[in-house]
């Protein structure tokens, strides 16, 4: 449920859509005009992401038992406990990959790189603290992980390149309305990409004990090229490409595009 609400609201399409506008906004408006967009982005989205989180965290219970009828009543509590710790996490992806993408056009690709190892060295940091609670320890350390990878991090690094982070919920706001129109079409993509692990988790929770987490092992390896290679060259080469469309070096942004075409 919890990765669901990721796929939908942050899935890497915030990072995708924002850096391009944020880029023609910093280049063709200037400063603070930027930091106005960030503000209302980043205070806004935060905001749905946070009622959405509330709702999804009410109603776990039914989901729960939707998508797995024939876990036990006490298999389906302890997925509604994990599935409520976890849940504030997607909070954090969304703020952080808002900050993140600043960074991103300001090429600042430090955090980029730390927030997973963060993230997944807290999941193994909650797992070996919290071995007495079996996967309540892992839950709390996801947690955990995504509060300091996700945010602390951006925002400290934020801090030291000396920009600011502006804070406005104003759903109605016509720059949001913008970029919400560049990242709808992201988000729905995105998500399209992982139906195949809706399938994996569904179905596998009808089968034996087990299942779901060998098709997820063997998902991870399959895509274990494409998250070495291939996300790190696109995240990489983003700005560079939105940079070049802004300042209409049509040619030069061809002929990067093959390179980098090449080097992946």
């Amino acid at each position: 449920i919890p990765d669901l609400l990721n796929y939908f609201l942050a899935g890497g399409a915030f990072s995708i859509a924002f850096v391009p506008l944020y880029t023609r906004v910093l280049a063709r408006e200037g400063e603070d005009a930027a930091e106005d967009l960030v503000g209302v982005v980043l205070g806004t989205m935060t905001a749905l992401v946070t009622v959405f989180t509330l709702l999804l965290w009410v109603y776990a219970e039914p989901l729960v038992s939707l998508q797995f009828p024939r876990f036990s009543p006490e298999q389906q509590a302890l997925v509604v406990r994990l599935t409520r710790i976890v849940l504030p996490a997607q909070i954090c992806f969304v703020a952080g990959g808002v900050i993140r993408a600043v960074l991103m056009a300001r090429d600042r690709f430090a955090t980029q790189a730390l927030a997973p190892l963060v993230y997944n060295l807290g999941i193994i940091a909650g797992g070996l603290l919290g071995a007495r609670s079996g996967a309540e320890g892992f839950a709390w350390g996801a947690l955990a992980g995504a509060v300091v990878g996700q945010v602390l991090l951006a925002v400290v690094d934020v801090r030291s390149a000396g920009l600011r982070l502006r804070w406005r919920v104003a759903p109605l706001d016509p720059r949001f309305l913008g970029y919400l129109v560049l990242a709808a079409p992201l988000m729905l993509g995105l998500s399209l990409l992982t139906v195949d692990e809706w399938y994996e988790r569904w179905f596998g929770g009808l089968l034996s004990t087990g299942t779901v987490a060998h098709l997820a092992y063997a998902r991870q390896l399959m895509l274990l090229p494409v998250a070495a290679v291939g996300q790190a060259i696109a995240t990489a080469a983003l700005p560079t490409f939105a940079r070049l469309v802004n300042e209409e070096r049509l040619e030069e942004l061809r002929s990067t595009l093959e390179d980098t075409l090449c080097a992946g």
